[in-house]
């Protein structure tokens, strides 16, 4: 970029382009580098490997752990034991809510549920 910007100024130097011109120059050759870097940026965020995982402690000692795959998550629903569904349906749980979320890019916890028999329930992305 160094090399690039440097040229515009020699252009200017020489009078070879006027002052607006080597301003529309400079303007498109910083648009260009913050394009690459958000390119950069995506390539590095589609690199990353995100799971949904849903968490189920029951007071009467059942722990189940899932993990998906974001890539699989519009099939989470299918992998998700029925047990487990039992849970989230009986804490007004939406399984759907949840899964949209997760396909538009949400990360972190989405629900934690403490029931008052002592079952856990927690789901989050990472």
């Amino acid at each position: 970029m160094y090399e690039s910007l440097r040229s515009i100024l020699e252009l200017l130097k020489a009078e070879k382009v006027s002052i607006d011109e080597a301003i529309e120059l400079i303007e498109a050759l910083y648009e260009a580098e913050k394009n690459e870097e958000i390119k950069e940026k995506s390539k590095d965020e589609a690199g990353k490997k995100k799971f949904l995982r849903i968490i189920v402690d029951s007071q009467d000692g059942d722990k189940v752990r899932v993990n998906i795959p974001i890539a699989l998550v519009k099939y989470a629903k299918t992998f998700v034991p029925k047990n487990v569904k039992s849970e989230l349906n009986s804490q007004n749980v939406d399984l759907d809510g949840i899964i949209k979320m997760v396909e538009e890019g949400f990360e972190g916890e989405i629900l934690t549920v403490d029931s008052e028999d002592g079952d856990h329930v927690k789901i989050f992305v990472e």
